[in-house]
C-alpha cells in the first residue's frame, strides 16, 4: 500500500517538475540567447520517478510542440 502511494506521488512529482520545465519554455522562448530545457524520466529503484532537466543541443528557443503548424 505504502510503495503504490510513494509510486504515485514520485510520478505526480517528476509531472510538476516537466510541467515547470515546459511553462519557462514557454515564457522564454522570444528571449534572444535562450536554451530550451528538457525534462527526462527515468525510473528510480524500487518505486518511483527520477527526473533530469537537460538543456537542449539546438538553441531555436521554440519548444517543438510549437515548431511548424498554423495553429
Amino acid at each position: 500500500m505504502i510503495q503504490g502511494i510513494y509510486s504515485a506521488l514520485s510520478a505526480l512529482r517528476a509531472f510538476g517538475q516537466r510541467l515547470g520545465v515546459t511553462a519557462n519554455n514557454i515564457a522564454n522562448m522570444d528571449t534572444e540567447g535562450f536554451k530550451k530545457s528538457k525534462a527526462v524520466f527515468e525510473e528510480a529503484s524500487p518505486y518511483g520517478v527520477n527526473v533530469t532537466i537537460r538543456k537542449a543541443d539546438r538553441n531555436t528557443g521554440v519548444p517543438s510542440a510549437f515548431r511548424g503548424g498554423n495553429k
